[in-house]
């Protein structure tokens, strides 16, 4: 799971933000994405375990490792290829891009991976009906049941 992986790093990451996805969220996003394969490295356009575009990381600051630098090469590659950078770049995308993609009044894990996907403008349009989504949907759903409780129910703090 994402989140034994990543845990202690992950807070030291992004404890200073507004709000964090959880990690539950990063893990449904994760499974979707690759499920999880932290091995997976690059396609032509993607790399990473979150299957993470160039341009999405530069829309997210470009984080980069410990001791590197975003202008380096292979900047982009080495973090998003690491779970605790990767997921700096999509907690930067999401805070840039704050959407409530599905119009529920809520900005919660289903428009976190909404946005993930589709991107800051193609997050309104309905989802497609594919693996990615149906991954997604069936994870929250696990963990609402498992945790009793909603996504609804974690707004973010401003």
């Amino acid at each position: 799971m994402f989140a034994k992986v990543v845990l202690s790093s992950l807070v030291v990451t992004l404890v200073c933000a507004e709000y964090t996805i959880s990690d539950q969220c990063l893990d449904c996003i994760c499974q979707a994405c690759t499920q999880c394969d932290t091995s997976f490295n690059c396609t032509k356009e993607h790399c990473g375990p979150f299957l993470i575009s160039y341009d999405y990381w530069v829309d997210s600051k470009r984080p980069v490792l410990l001791h590197d630098v975003p202008e380096n090469e292979g900047a982009f590659q080495a973090c998003v290829t690491d779970m605790p950078c990767a997921a700096e770049t999509i907690e930067n995308y999401v805070r840039k891009y704050d959407n409530d993609c599905n119009g529920d009044g809520v900005v919660d894990c289903i428009d976190y991976a909404y946005a993930h996907r589709m991107g800051p403008s193609g997050c309104h349009m309905t989802p497609p009906d594919n693996l990615y989504f149906r991954s997604i949907k069936k994870c929250i759903k696990k963990i609402e049941a498992q945790e009793n409780f909603t996504y609804k129910n974690i707004q973010l703090r401003f």
